[in-house]
């Protein structure tokens, strides 16, 4: 080799200039790489998410599904058919849904377990892992006890179907208050209203920013079950062809003392004053209101007053007014059992009243199907047993209202157990 050619070569070897472009020529690949995993990584991760939301859809169907006590076999099918619709692809991925769980918090427990697995999708580690392995999640749902109702709202659509408002104070005990309505705002509580109760559920939504005292569940159940009518179907009263009593009314001195018998009230009944004992048996208001004043004493056991149907004319009513005191008991079996009052499913009358400062012990169902149940002012409505089924009901005032209706008669408002996702 010539000088000329050595001097060359060190030239070469020794230059500095281009460096750069060769660094990044033998880097490229490396940067190229971990840029290609990281975009693997957030695939998998999405991956990740879109099968877990597929297990969670699993777990709450077959919930569901064993909240209306269908077979194994029943919840086992719905889980999977809603994970597929969820983006579970069956081919390429492994499942078990558990009836009851097999693992965790809630092994044995009225709740439904579903553990998915998906293989996991490679693209630049496919290069150098033979079997990259597989995504794994799981998902419990539980139906929760289910509670006992003292009121209930029937209406299916409307606003404020239960509406706590004003300076109401109210308290049930051991019983929630379950309403029917899809509306957003099934039960409302508002203004300086104080509602302490066991729980509320509503198949729509609850609108209570505060006042709202919950002893027996985290928060309001929203979405949640319709609660069937344990009254419906119930058989209406033989109207006697001749009327007891028309245009039936106590007036005259608080003290005297007056015996009600059972039958039909042509024009209803008006109880303003007097000390008034109602015997066993069923009152039939018949185009006329049940009306007690504000100076009358009214007693009575196993009495069920029934508001007729009057078919075109003005339906009856209850109107209670303010001063009036009250104790008046269901009968505990036959026919009526619990039930205190009874207003026609067909009745389109005006609301029903329970107002003022009365002094009232309930002890039984009221049961206005198609109707508006309103207590206004102050209603002391003790007797351990008091229910109130009605199409809408208001609260303005002060009420309290117990659950403990052990041979009473009542029929059981039942909510049942809301699904809820606990793992």
């Amino acid at each position: 080799m010539s000088q000329q050619q050595q001097h060359n070569w060190r030239q070469f070897w020794t230059h500095k200039s281009g460096s750069v472009v060769v660094s990044m020529a033998l880097g490229l690949p490396i940067l190229l790489g971990f840029t290609a995993l990281g975009v693997e990584t957030a695939v998998w991760y999405s991956q990740r998410n879109t099968l877990q939301s597929a297990a969670d859809a699993a777990a709450i169907a077959g919930a569901h599904q064993l909240r209306r006590s269908a077979s194994e076999t029943q919840i086992k099918e719905t889980a999977i058919e809603e994970a597929v619709r969820n983006n579970y692809v069956l081919d390429v991925a492994t499942n078990s849904i558990n009836y009851p769980p097999l693992s965790g918090a809630y092994t044995g427990d009225e709740a439904v377990e579903a553990n998915l697995s998906a293989a996991i999708t490679t693209l630049i580690t496919s290069y150098f892992l033979t079997n990259a392995g597989s995504i794994n999640v799981r998902a419990v749902a539980r139906v929760a006890p289910g509670t006992e109702a003292c009121v209930l709202a029937l209406d299916p659509t409307a606003d404020s179907a239960i509406d706590f408002s004003g300076s109401s104070v109210v308290s049930m005990t051991n019983c929630t208050i379950a309403s029917n309505s899809i509306s957003t705002t099934a039960i409302s509580v508002s203004g300086s209203a104080d509602v302490t109760t066991e729980c509320v559920s509503a198949v729509g939504g609850v609108d209570a920013t505060s006042g709202l005292n919950l002893t027996g569940c985290s928060k309001p159940v929203t979405k949640g079950p319709v609660v069937s009518d344990p009254y419906a179907g119930l058989a209406i009263p033989t109207d006697p062809v001749a009327c007891s009593e028309n245009n039936y009314k106590i007036v005259g001195a608080p003290s005297q003392v007056v015996t009600m018998a059972p039958g039909r009230y042509c024009g209803g009944a008006d109880l303003q004053t007097g000390q008034v004992t109602m015997q066993p048996g069923v009152y039939i208001m018949d185009g006329g209101d049940f009306e007690i004043g504000a100076n009358a004493t009214v007693t009575g056991t196993g009495v069920t007053i029934y508001l007729a149907n009057n078919a075109g004319s003005n339906d009856p009513v209850v109107t209670i007014n303010g001063g009036g005191a009250i104790d008046i008991t269901a009968p505990n079996t036959g026919t009526y059992a619990g039930v205190l009052f009874f207003q026609d499913p067909d009745s389109e009358g005006s609301p029903n009243t329970f107002n003022g400062n009365s002094v009232s012990n309930f002890t039984g169902a009221i049961y206005m199907p198609n109707t508006h149940v309103r207590f206004l002012g102050n209603n002391a409505t003790g007797g351990g047993c008091t229910q109130i089924v009605a199409n809408t009901v208001e609260i303005q005032g002060s009420a309290d209202l117990d659950n403990e209706c052990d041979g009473v008669g009542t029929a059981s408002l039942s909510v049942p157990g809301h699904v809820q996702l606990v793992e």
